[in-house]
């Protein structure tokens, strides 16, 4: 049985809000993360990747930059988690066209677009 709604909304009152925070103490770095990943030996440099991360226009973002991408001869895959619409959703490719999927293109059976 879910908390009730006062609860719920008490433990979301107890935290922070990065988006909505006037000020804070420090501003965030990538220092720590690039020295776990210097300790691993850099992998992220192992292949060609482009990595979305954040609160919002992850899809618009990923879309654009893989129709860029189509657009000057690459193999694009596009994978999103957790699923936009459906399991079937998740992943993707583009097939050297510069044509974003649109709902009109995209087939039922896979969001291949095409």
């Amino acid at each position: 049985m879910p908390p009730p709604l006062a609860d719920a909304l008490a433990y979301l009152d107890a935290h922070v809000n990065f988006e909505t925070a006037p000020v804070r103490r420090s501003m965030p770095t990538l220092d720590r993360i690039a020295a776990v990943c210097t300790w691993l030996g850099d992998p992220q440099r192992a292949y060609p990747v482009v990595h979305l991360t954040g609160t919002n226009g992850k899809g618009s973002t990923a879309r654009m930059i893989s129709s860029m991408l189509a657009a000057h001869g690459l193999s694009v895959g596009t994978y999103t988690s957790p699923h936009l619409e459906s399991g079937r959703a998740s992943p993707s490719t583009t097939r050297r066209s510069p044509m974003p999927c649109s709902g009109s293109n995209r087939s039922r059976s896979t969001s291949r677009c095409g």
